[in-house]
């Protein structure tokens, strides 16, 4: 990067805008969250990443910890930004006109939002997003290089964002598979494996991490709960007066019919929407989830941990708890689960222009199956790790935009990229029949 950026003179403009952004989003003061104390604690909610950030950032600096990891991380997703934006121009041989609006959609998830700047929030977001973007750089240098290092480069991103989020391991799966399709299209079956294995391991490496730190932390040696919360308010959102008789364990049942009551008195279930639309029922949904599960299924489960038993285990023995009445109500309410599953895909799909990405993807699919096209390649990947995201998550949770935007914005970034590299290739079929 250093060699395509040296001699030349728009870098030192370049370097200037980025440390007079970085000074900005660097300089505004940490945010809490409610989220915010299980990261601070080390809660075994949460993936083992950015605890082990805050306290590194914590011996570094001590009571200032919190300012420091917002410097920390904000630098962090600017290098991710500006590293993948300059590995993009350098392989599609984009002029500063393209150059420009690719990297401004991979810089504006940093810039302000509702919830102010991600980089001032004591949360994954503006870590995983830097990492995400690190390994894409990786990955985009690989598609163009075929060389494996910058795959173990990826993979090593990868991981380390799995860490912070679990969620982002769609980078490994789609990373493998369109790097095994580009080889066993050119029948070299040896070549597809490699970046397979280098998948696997980070996917293994990150997850026997996370349960190590957890085995190390709290005594158990698992991956972060919170599911069955999750799960248990999806049952409950489905439930109506009649679901009771789903139960056949009597202590399940009076959890269920504590946890439906306050359910029904605060007006939070599917039966209750009165509005009209996908879009509002989905909405309706949305803010319904957090009030369920932190008001009403955590506190009515404190009961069931004994005198003594750790917290840890405690936790665990509520989110098993919790997901056993979500499994219940789930399994007998399958089509309902299915209608609430579409309707949220369906609320979003005009925000996530997914006409667009869907056309997108099915032509960059087309060109490297049948041209092995690297931009191809590149596109069809990036879209592939955005539905996977965008489906994983929306199976398990509201769909909220802190949990979409770093793959939204990167489809963005790689789409204009592809259509530059369309517009150059038919002006040049076009410049070479004129002559």
């Amino acid at each position: 990067m250093i060699d395509y950026l040296k001699n030349n003179r728009s870098c030192a403009v370049f370097a200037l805008l980025n440390m007079a952004v970085f000074a900005i989003l660097a300089a505004v003061a940490p945010v809490l969250s409610p989220d915010s104390g299980g990261y601070m604690e080390g809660s075994i909610f949460r993936a083992p990443g950015y605890p082990l950030f805050l306290s590194l950032c914590r011996l570094v600096s001590g009571g200032a910890y919190l300012r420091v990891a917002v410097v920390l991380q904000t630098a962090i997703a600017m290098l991710g930004v500006v590293w993948l934006a300059v590995e993009l121009k350098r392989c599609f041989r984009m002029p500063v006109l393209v150059f420009l609006p690719v990297y401004l959609a991979l810089l504006w998830p940093l810039m302000p939002m509702k919830g102010g700047f991600i980089g001032a929030q004591i949360m994954t977001e503006a870590l995983s997003y830097g990492l995400m973007l690190g390994g894409v750089a990786g990955f985009v240098r690989y598609v163009f290089s075929r060389d494996i290092r910058w795959f173990a480069v990826f993979s090593l991103f990868a991981a380390g964002a799995m860490l912070v989020r679990p969620q982002f391991i769609f980078m490994p799966i789609a990373g493998a598979l369109v790097a095994a399709a580009g080889f066993l299209h050119e029948r070299n079956i040896r070549k597809a494996v490699l970046p397979v294995l280098l998948s696997v391991s980070a996917v293994c490496g990150a997850i026997s991490a996370e349960r190590g730190y957890h085995l190390v932390r709290h005594g158990v040696f698992r991956a972060s709960p919170g599911v069955g919360l999750v799960s248990a308010m999806n049952g409950l959102f489905l439930s109506d007066d009649a679901t009771a008789s789903f139960f056949s364990e009597p202590g399940q049942k009076a959890l269920f019919e504590q946890c439906y009551a306050k359910v029904k008195a605060a007006g939070m279930r599917s039966a209750d929407f009165k509005g009209k639309g996908i879009t509002a029922y989905a909405q309706f949904y949305g803010d319904a989830a957090d009030p369920v599960i932190w008001d009403i299924v955590s506190p009515s489960l404190d009961d069931i941990c004994g005198a003594g038993l750790p917290a840890s285990e405690c936790v665990l023995k509520k989110d098993a708890a919790a997901g056993a009445i979500g499994k219940t109500i789930i399994s007998r309410k399958r089509a309902e689960f299915v209608k609430l599953m579409a309707y949220k895909f369906l609320a979003r799909a005009p925000l996530d222009y997914w006409f667009f990405m869907a056309g997108a993807f099915v032509f960059a699919g087309i060109l490297f199956v049948r041209h092995a096209l690297p931009e191809a390649a590149l596109l069809f990947g990036v879209l592939l790790m955005h539905a996977i995201n965008y489906f994983g998550v929306g199976l398990a949770a509201p769909l909220r935009q802190r949990l979409i935007f770093p793959t939204e914005m990167l489809c963005a970034a790689l789409m204009l990229a592809f259509l530059w590299v369309c517009y150059d290739r038919f002006r040049s079929v076009l410049n070479k029949e004129t002559v």
